[in-house]
C-alpha cells in the first residue's frame, strides 16, 4: 500500500509545471510516515527512484530530477576514488549508493568504507548499530546540480533546511562509523564546482569554495586513519 501511495503522488505530478520551479528549493511530494517511506525505498517498483528524494518530518521531498550530468559527476568522483592506489590495494572499498539495512534508509550518491580486517578508528571492530562490513562506510559523497539549464529541474542547494546538502551531511553525522561527508555542487555546463568536506568529529566543518572552469585537479585532505587507510589526499 505504501509503495502504491507514493507512486500515485509521483504519477499525479504535472511534470512540465514541476520542471519550471526555480532552482534551490526541494518540492514537497506528499506526506508519508517513515515506515511508508522505508517500504518504498526497499521496493523495486518506484515511479521515480528514491535516490532523487528525501524523507523529513513526515514529508517526502523531491530534491533533484534524473540528470545525465549528475550521473557523470558522481561517476567521475567514483573513478578518481576507485583509481586511488590504496583503494585498488584493498584499503577502502566502494559501497556505491547502498543504504544501511539496520538504520534509517538514507541513500548517498556513493560511499566508501574499510575492507574486512583494515585498521580503523575502532581497531577493526564494527561500530555499534552496524552488523556487517558491507554496511560500514566512513566516507559518504553527495552531489547536487545548482541550476535548471536544459534537462535539469528541481535541485537542492547549500543549507541546513530539510533536503539540502548540509542537512544531508547532518543526517549522515548521526550514522555510526561515518567520519567524512563530501558534498559537491556544480551546474549542467560544469562551469564551476563547489565542495564542502564535513568532518563528523571535527568542528567547524571544513568549507572550501573555488571556481574550477576547466575541472582542474584539486586535493581534499582527509585523515586516512579515520577512513581506514594511511593519510592520503582524495
Amino acid at each position: 500500500m505504501a509503495v502504491t501511495k507514493i507512486n500515485n503522488y509521483i504519477n499525479e505530478l504535472n511534470w512540465p509545471q514541476f520542471l519550471q520551479i526555480p532552482p534551490g528549493q526541494p518540492v514537497v511530494l506528499g506526506e508519508a510516515t517513515l515506515a511508508e517511506w522505508e517500504e518504498f525505498v526497499d521496493s523495486e517498483d518506484q515511479a521515480l527512484e528514491s535516490t532523487h528524494m528525501e524523507w523529513a518530518d513526515g514529508r517526502i521531498l523531491i530534491v533533484e530530477v534524473p540528470s545525465t550530468v549528475h550521473g557523470k559527476v558522481t561517476g567521475a568522483i567514483e573513478y578518481f576514488l576507485n583509481h586511488d592506489a590504496l583503494v585498488e590495494n584493498d584499503f577502502l572499498t566502494t559501497n556505491r549508493d547502498a543504504f544501511v539495512e539496520t538504520r534509517r534508509r538514507l541513500e548517498p550518491d556513493t560511499s566508501y568504507g574499510p575492507v574486512v580486517g583494515t585498521t580503523t578508528p575502532l581497531g577493526g571492530v564494527l561500530p555499534t548499530g552496524v552488523t556487517n562490513w558491507g554496511d560500514f562506510t566512513t566516507l559518504k559523497v553527495e552531489v547536487a546540480l545548482l541550476s535548471t539549464v536544459g534537462e535539469v529541474g528541481v535541485s537542492r542547494t547549500w543549507g541546513h533546511q530539510a533536503g539540502h546538502l548540509d542537512w544531508k551531511a547532518d543526517q549522515w553525522a548521526t550514522f555510526p562509523g561515518v567520519e567524512y561527508v563530501l558534498c559537491v555542487a556544480t551546474d549542467e555546463d560544469l562551469s564551476f564546482c563547489q565542495y564542502k568536506l564535513h568532518s563528523v568529529t571535527t568542528l567547524p566543518h571544513h568549507y572550501h569554495r573555488r571556481s574550477l572552469p576547466s575541472w582542474i585537479l584539486t586535493f581534499i585532505k582527509v585523515d586516512g586513519t579515520r577512513t581506514g587507510r594511511k593519510l592520503r589526499h582524495l
